[in-house]
């Protein structure tokens, strides 16, 4: 079985994906999401203990093959209370960087503050509704996890909120973490939220940003998302995240717009 996991290790930060790890634009390009997924896993190794994740960006520097990948890391700021750490993704034979991430930690500090904005108000959280029976994806990360919908369909355009939770662990010797399953997760936001037809238009998003206000519980992740397009061929997503507790951040996409 070659979809029980999205990468398989094969030594020094090298990875074969499998067929978790296929997009939805091309049978032969990764799904964004996993690519941010893998990168944020490798850099959260290099913050000290005590410090958390508030900003995640990835941005995809090209479509990033179907083939093996490593992944190289480095620190670009360390300090007391503050740390920017940064990862970079190359794939294919030449070595040719596809995806970079630069993420901000933070020291923890509990302090005694009053809740405020969207965390303030919990009791419009939406349960994870039932399972609705529906077909199994061939490939890909519909087919390695789960979406519950509370407002919008997949298919149906305009504003949606869904739920969504992985199958599969991120790699077979790492099942991953709560900030990578948010980056996997959240760079769907521009999916579910679509307002234009699949088959007539494209309109991959060129970054994944994710800040987090409050550390993710469990393993579903709520993206309630919104979509807007220009008429030149740019658009943008952005959603609130949401655990089952209440909203814990923010999610944006910019998006490149064509005509299939």
């Amino acid at each position: 079985m070659d979809d029980d996991v999205f990468y398989r290790p094969l030594g020094g930060a090298r990875y074969r994906p499998t067929l978790c790890a296929q997009g939805p634009w091309d049978a032969a390009h990764q799904y964004g999401g996993a690519v941010a997924a893998l990168l944020a896993h490798h850099a959260e190794q290099l913050p000290p203990p005590g410090f958390q994740p508030i900003r995640s960006t990835c941005d995809f520097l090209g479509p990033v093959p179907m083939d093996t990948v490593s992944v190289t890391t480095r620190v670009g700021r360390q300090g007391r209370s503050l740390w920017l750490v940064e990862a970079e993704l190359a794939a294919g034979a030449d070595g040719t960087p596809r995806a970079r991430f630069a993420g901000w930690w933070s020291r923890a500090a509990p302090l005694d503050l009053p809740p405020t904005g969207a965390a303030a108000d919990t009791a419009e959280v939406s349960p994870v509704p039932p399972a609705e029976p529906h077909p199994r994806p061939p490939f890909g990360y519909l087919r390695a996890s789960e979406r519950r919908f509370v407002k919008g369909e997949f298919l149906a355009p305009g504003p949606a909120f869904a739920w969504m939770r992985t199958h599969v662990p991120l790699t077979s010797d790492a099942p991953g973490s709560a900030l990578s399953g948010v980056l996997m997760n959240a760079d769907m936001g521009s999916g579910i939220s679509a307002v234009v037809d699949w088959t007539r238009f494209a309109f991959a998003n060129v970054d994944l940003t994710v800040h987090l206000h409050r550390q993710p519980v469990g393993s579903w992740t709520g993206l309630d998302a919104v979509t807007e397009l220009g008429a030149d061929g740019a658009g943008s997503t952005r959603a609130v995240l949401w655990d089952e507790t209440g909203p814990i951040g923010t999610a944006a996409q910019a998006l490149f717009v064509r005509a299939r």
